[in-house]
């Protein structure tokens, strides 16, 4: 399945070059560990196909489903990102860092599934919440019932005579 992520570059012409992937829930469900489940991303990739130096661009627009981390509620958020892969020739396969894949000199495809898929993860946002006042409100007050921990009031701390005498100084120059 994740055979039609592949591009045979070396049948192409010298040039910019188009492709375009989907990647759907059958695509997450290929790797155990994906934090993904539900998602829709229209992966656009663009090849510019150079002599000794294939570069790819990948834009990755879409939407996943998760579920709230204040309110456990469902939720929907888009999933962007912008990515480049540089692909150079060497005696051995493997990485010189994350964006320069090496191939060896009898290589004629790129596989990009894995691409794909470490794409989706990295744009996916550090904390997934509902837009403000999305949150399910009878949840919002039961976490507020039960929390474990009490709000603190704000004391303001007693103020240093030597700030208040700087404070002084400079709301006379105003």
């Amino acid at each position: 399945m994740l055979k039609a992520y592949t591009i045979p570059f070396a049948g192409l012409k010298a040039g910019m070059h188009h492709f375009d992937f989907e990647l759907d829930p059958t695509f997450f469900e290929q790797f155990a560990a994906s934090e993904i489940q539900e998602a829709t991303v229209q992966v656009t990739t663009e090849l510019d196909r150079r002599e000794n130096m294939p570069v790819f661009q990948h834009a990755l627009p879409g939407s996943f489903a998760t579920v709230c981390d204040r309110c456990g509620e469902a939720l929907t958020l888009p999933l962007e990102g912008d990515f480049e892969l540089v692909v150079k020739f060497g005696p051995e396969r493997g990485h010189s860092d994350a964006e320069i894949l090496i191939l060896g000199p009898s290589d004629y495809e790129v596989e990009l599934a894995q691409y794909f898929y470490e794409y989706a993860h990295l744009a996916l946002p550090s904390r997934s919440v509902h837009p403000e006042d999305g949150c399910d409100p009878k949840m919002l007050d039961l976490l507020d019932e039960h929390a474990l921990w009490e709000p603190e009031e704000s004391e303001e701390a007693p103020s240093d005579p030597r700030w208040d005498a700087l404070k002084k100084l400079k709301d006379e120059d105003e």
